[in-house]
């Protein structure tokens, strides 16, 4: 038999939207610790900033 049968697309499309939610995760999970590094530098910061004043006050 020739041609494409259903449960070929429906294996398919599963495959499909299986990596493509996976693909989403690590790009989120990226994102997510490029936040929290930028956090972290600025809760830094803060701190930093709050002993100097403290320090002329």
């Amino acid at each position: 038999m020739k041609g494409i049968f259903e449960h070929q697309l429906k294996s398919w499309k599963r495959e499909f939207i299986e990596s493509s939610e996976k693909k989403n995760s690590n790009v989120q999970t990226a994102e997510l610790k490029t936040l929290k590094d930028k956090n972290k530098e600025l809760e830094a910061d803060l701190k930093r900033k709050n002993k100097n004043k403290a320090m002329v006050v």
